[in-house]
């Protein structure tokens, strides 16, 4: 994706003023004040939402992984609403070692509350929770309950819709409906951030890109640069990333992207690895130097996914779609899922 052109105009001119008021009052730009304010407004990064506070943490370091439960395919039935509480703590126990959030996708009445407490007793530090219908009155319903009771708890952040632009699902207008009715029933002086995520290519939509405390895209090498091995395919997420957040001067944490372990001759179990090695290696929170207020930055503390999940080659078609997995269906990990292993 090219990056976005943008006008320095205004940029330049308050830059002048500030300055010129520097000066006024003593303080060079380069005088120690100067640096102290850099220094605070570098630290109020995660002042204002808990989970922000937990990406930019260094004890733990976050690492969240994209869960949708084992065994359990939505293609049967109503087996989403159906989990296995046994099952789920058992998912859970197995990822813990590597990750200590997680990435949701919906809301559902008793899963994702048993997904909650679960994390909560086996000591996760930080959910995203879902909505993946923004007209559901349920979902949201739901997801305030969830906030209310737990939100001291743990870490929460919202992401209000996964992919529907992309499908047709819902519209602009129903994205934006939906996070301002969320954000007038939050409780009193409880603030959680809200974003929503698509494909990177739709955030050449300013609209888009206007949505949300924070921007949540899927950043899929795989699908927008084929070509590319996992070593290019890292640069090229992190550099898409970066521009994102330079363009839309909002924070950024990449929601999804990796390289599944099947599904083509070039999908193996080790380049899976490889990209995921070549990603770890790399800073995990980008602080965007040249931004100060809002301050910028880029996470790349999330993985995709937790376990393979066959229905959705099934459903797609594409044998890929079932082979993202860090660990089997039934829990067994591959070599990626150790570099995410926490120290």
């Amino acid at each position: 994706m090219q990056p976005w052109n943008r006008q320095h105009g205004h940029f330049s001119a308050l830059v002048m003023i500030l300055i010129f008021c520097c000066l006024t009052l003593g303080i060079s730009p380069g005088s120690t004040d100067a640096q102290n304010s850099d220094e605070l407004s570098q630290k109020s990064l995660g002042q204002s939402f808990a989970f922000y506070a937990y990406l930019q943490s260094t004890t733990p370091i976050p690492s969240l992984v994209a869960y949708h439960p084992s065994h359990n395919d939505p293609n049967v039935g109503q087996a989403i609403f159906q989990v296995n509480k046994d099952s789920l703590r058992k998912d859970l126990v197995a990822l813990h070692p590597a990750f200590n959030g997680l990435v949701l996708y919906a809301y559902r009445d008793s899963l994702t509350l048993l997904i909650v407490e679960q994390a909560l007793q086996l000591k996760y530090e930080g959910i995203l929770l879902a909505i993946w219908d923004p007209n559901s009155k349920q979902e949201i319903d739901g997801i305030l309950a969830l906030i209310a009771r737990y939100h001291h708890r743990i870490a929460l952040a919202v992401c209000v819709g996964n992919e529907g632009l992309t499908f047709n699902r819902y519209t602009l207008p129903d994205l934006t409906k939906s996070i301002q009715a969320l954000r007038r029933r939050l409780p009193p002086k409880v603030h959680i951030p809200i974003c929503t995520s698509e494909p990177l290519y739709q955030y050449a939509n300013a609209g888009l890109q206007a949505i949300g405390d924070f921007l949540c895209p899927n950043i899929h090498p795989v699908f927008d640069r084929p070509d590319l091995g996992p070593d290019e395919a890292v640069k090229w997420v992190r550099d898409q990333a970066r521009l994102l957040s330079m363009e839309s001067r909002k924070p950024v944490l990449i929601k999804e992207t990796g390289f599944p372990h099947a599904g083509a001759p070039q999908f193996t179990p080790m380049s899976q690895a490889n990209f995921w090695n070549t990603y770890r290696t790399q800073p995990q929170l980008l602080i965007l130097a040249e931004s100060s207020t809002p301050l910028l930055w880029v996470s790349f503390a999330a993985a995709f996914e937790a376990f393979d999940q066959p229905w959705k080659a099934e459903r797609s078609g594409q044998s890929m779609e079932g082979a993202w997995g860090l660990l089997s269906v039934d829990r067994h990990p591959y070599p990626a899922f150790k570099i995410w292993h926490r120290k």
